[in-house]
């Protein structure tokens, strides 16, 4: 039934009058304007220059070579994969590229009126809006390619049928598990979880997995699972760009096809970080406070490190507890709650070391690519994509995931030895400055894209 379902979908016209739920999104089939003229205001959200659904033009330094249509969903709090969209755009328009942005703010729609939040929520399986709206940009601006990062929520998997449909090829960046996880975290009751990964994906709706709540785990898992069954992940994308090797061996199983995925690290200019001298002496942890982070085992740990100091940035679900372990382990670490900007730049800088506890198959952590920009070495697990991004001995240690023990030796040896930090984050930083340039970056992209789609693109 989900593969006639999917034939159903690749057939749908792309012209016709938008259905009374599509409202939410009428704005949009005028958002892109002639020239390089901001969009008009959204007349639905109350704010200003297609706030609530946008499709902007990147301004370009030189002459456009090909023009890229960039698809992406902004998540509901700022995420690194939204400072990743913009440095992808950036860098091709560098380069000469038309970049035409074509996306949505979750946060945005989230504020709008219950009965629109209603209708944008009918529309996540499908969005017959966003099918016909896309279809229309991608037939006036004609791209060669459309390099799609993120459809989740109200973009919908429309966005695959409305580029099929208009022949544009597209190329998938994967920076989580949503494909075959429905939470996209692969964890579940404090350990790895692939229930989902191979079958339907009731076990997301059971255990409640998105955000603690059972309607969005149904919504998610109904999403993922229809789509999965009409092959629409795996058939439309021409090419899977993986942000970490980590990634391939679950979608694989998934039913993703392997032979169409290159892992390219994301870009980062280290260029904009100040490198730091790990003055305050501290560890520092910045992130969620939420039980897949490990930060339970990062307070156990400090206990066995006499002495030791930590500073924890964030907040999440397990703050309550957190404070309570640390105050009995004699205060030796400092909740400091949300930090952002300079404050948080300071902090890294001064860190004898950040420590990345995460226990669940965490991908691409933008917070370590900070710090060894900021020539400070990592603490990190072998979890997930982590183990690709620090070399254990030589730009960080790398300890089991959930082990409080090692991830104390790991801490005691830079506490007990600042020099040898010092010589971590400065290969950290080395690494980050060669590997993840911007020029490197777009030398994989261009070779990946002409050997999956066409070489005259990039």
């Amino acid at each position: 039934m989900a593969r006639r379902a999917g034939a159903w979908l690749e057939g749908l016209p792309g012209r016709r009058r938008p259905p009374v739920g599509g409202r939410l999104y009428r704005s949009l089939g005028s958002a892109v304007p002639a020239g390089d003229r901001p969009p008009p205001p959204c007349r639905l959200s109350g704010h200003g220059h297609g706030a609530c659904l946008r499709a902007m033009h990147v301004p370009r330094r030189a002459r456009p070579m090909s023009t890229l249509l960039f698809v992406h969903n902004a998540y509901r709090l700022r995420a690194g994969e939204d400072a990743v969209a913009e440095a992808t755009c950036a860098i091709l328009a560098e380069r000469g590229h038309r970049v035409v942005r074509y996306g949505v703010s979750s946060a945005e729609v989230l504020r709008l009126p219950l009965h629109r939040r209603a209708a944008a929520a009918l529309q996540v399986p499908f969005s017959v809006t966003t099918y016909r709206a896309l279809g229309r940009l991608a037939g006036r601006e004609r791209p060669a390619l459309a390099l799609v990062q993120n459809v989740f929520p109200f973009l919908s998997p429309s966005v695959y049928y409305a580029l099929a449909h208009r022949g544009v090829p597209v190329v998938q960046t994967v920076f989580n598990y949503r494909f075959v996880c429905p939470a996209g975290t692969l964890y579940m009751g404090g350990r790895t979880c692939e229930r989902c990964v191979r079958s339907w994906t009731v076990p997301c709706v059971l255990h409640r997995c998105y955000r603690g709540s059972r309607a969005w785990s149904a919504l998610y898992a109904a999403v993922v699972g229809f789509h999965r069954r009409a092959g629409t992940f795996a058939r439309i994308p021409s090419l899977f760009v993986l942000a970490a090797e980590a990634l391939r061996g679950p979608l694989v199983r998934g039913g993703l096809p392997g032979d169409r995925m290159v892992r390219i690290p994301n870009a980062f200019d280290a260029r904009r970080y100040e490198p730091g001298t790990g003055s305050g002496r501290y560890l520092l942890y910045v992130g969620r406070l939420d039980p897949e982070k490990g930060v339970r085992t990062l307070v156990r740990a400090m206990a066995g490190v006499p002495g030791a100091r930590l500073k924890v940035v964030g907040r999440g679900t397990e703050e309550t507890v957190l404070r309570r372990m640390a105050a009995e382990g004699a205060g030796r670490v400092e909740f400091l709650g949300p930090v952002y900007g300079d404050a948080v730049a300071t902090l890294l800088r001064d860190a004898l070391a950040v420590v990345v506890p995460s226990e669940w198959p965490e991908v691409s952590p933008m917070i370590v690519l900070q710090a060894q920009a900021h020539a400070r070495p990592v603490i990190a697990t072998r979890a997930g994509g982590l183990p690709e991004m620090v070399a254990d001995g030589t730009d960080g240690l790398l300890v089991a995931p959930g082990d409080a023990d090692a991830l104390a030796g790991a801490i005691r040896a830079l506490s007990s030895d600042p020099a040898r930090a010092d010589v971590l984050g400065r290969a950290g930083r080395a690494r980050v400055e060669t590997d993840l340039s911007a020029a490197r970056t777009y030398a994989r992209l261009r070779d990946a894209v002409s050997r999956f789609v066409r070489p005259d693109i990039l």
